[in-house]
């Protein structure tokens, strides 16, 4: 239940402002940490879990998922550990969100235009359009600003779109996942528990 709450916390600060609190994962990494050190003695549970986390962190270094990413996938492998039909409880969890964001990718892209998308995954959206779902992308495939800026991705997002001439611009889908996480641990949840 404290991974809901967390996660909970997690997902509205995602929503909101794109960007999660330290102080999120401050207090719900140790937290789960010791509340599985107090409750389980296999560890075994924890290596595909390990596995995910680092292919997570891989993947958000290199863009293709946002940073506090693999933070919320530790927070399920930790919280999800126990065994279910001879797999870990987190493994359905983390298959879950992934298949709920794919969704929720093919619905935003659907029968959106990328004929001579500069990059994969860009798509020709009018202006207005713009915000924290859609990350406007230059001519030449680059983002039209830096992704570890410092402020806030709203100001960003306005300052593109002032600079970037036209109705409209190529812009990449970039959905929070930690929504998707936590409806999945949820559902999970509710289904283990009926």
């Amino acid at each position: 239940m404290l991974c809901l709450v967390f996660l909970g916390i997690a997902s509205w600060q995602d929503i909101k402002e794109r960007e999660i609190s330290d102080f999120t994962w401050i207090m719900s990494i140790p937290t789960a940490i010791a509340i599985y050190a107090l409750s389980s003695r296999d560890f075994v549970q924890l290596i595909p879990g390990a596995v995910i986390v680092i292919a997570a962190y891989l993947m958000a270094r290199t863009g293709l998922m946002g940073e506090a990413d693999p933070l919320g996938i530790a927070l399920v492998v930790l919280s999800f550990s126990w065994p279910v039909a001879g797999i870990p409880a987190y493994f359905p969890v983390f298959i879950l969100s992934l298949l709920c964001e794919l969704g929720a990718f093919a619905s935003l892209v659907w029968k959106k235009d990328n004929t001579g998308a500069p990059a994969a995954f860009t798509y020709r959206v009018k202006k207005d359009q713009l915000g924290l779902v859609w990350l406007p992308r230059l001519d030449d495939g680059n983002y039209a600003f830096d992704l570890r800026d410092p402020r806030s991705m709203k100001e960003l997002i306005d300052e593109a779109k002032k600079r970037i001439p036209g109705e409209s611009v190529w812009a990449s889908p970039a959905l929070p996942y930690m929504p998707f996480l936590l409806a999945a641990a949820a559902v999970f949840l509710v289904v283990a528990w009926v």
